[in-house]
């Protein structure tokens, strides 16, 4: 299977520091190109407490995210993600908060 440049960057991800600030939002950068200073989306609420939402820079929610129910210590991610926007870019920022926080998301 083919996915195209594997070194393209497609989207990046600017977790607040922990130490400064447990509730801080994160930021979502499409296609950063490193000359670009603003966001395209943020998570705001907690991503740890599995409460948050996936914001449009406009404001517009993207995604509300939460917990449906936990099987053998896992979380179940309840997920849903509004038409017309890309349920894999949702999924994908998902599995990188998971991962900087220390779990590790299936599909």
């Amino acid at each position: 299977m083919d996915y195209g440049e594997p070194t393209k960057l497609v989207f990046s991800l600017q977790d607040p520091k922990p130490v400064l600030c447990m509730n801080g939002d994160v930021k979502v950068t499409v296609e950063p190109n490193g000359r670009r200073k603003h966001w395209d989306y943020e998570v705001t609420g907690s991503f740890v407490q599995r409460a948050c939402a996936v914001r449009s820079r406009a404001g517009h929610v993207v995604a509300q995210i939460g917990v449906k129910g936990m099987l053998a210590g896992k979380d179940f991610y309840h997920v849903v993600v509004q038409p017309g926007y890309d349920q894999a870019f949702v999924v994908g920022v998902i599995a990188i908060l998971d991962n900087i926080h220390g779990e590790s998301t299936r599909c």
